[in-house]
């Protein structure tokens, strides 16, 4: 037998994982979303500003 084999049986205690996802898609949380939005608003903010950083700095150089 193999000693690195792994005993993949389902004992009885864990619970039965058929009742995944708990809500239906459309319950979705959408602030998460929201959240994600955010970030990549802030991050493109940022970045832009930064190329607007460096052509100003080429520019008057």
């Amino acid at each position: 037998m193999n000693e690195h084999a792994v005993d993949v049986t389902v004992r009885s205690e864990e619970p039965d994982l058929n009742v995944y996802p708990l809500r239906d898609p459309s319950e979705d949380p959408r602030w998460a979303v929201w959240v994600a939005w955010t970030w990549i608003i802030i991050a493109m903010g940022l970045f832009l500003s930064f190329v607007l950083l460096a052509v100003l700095g080429i520019w008057y150089d």
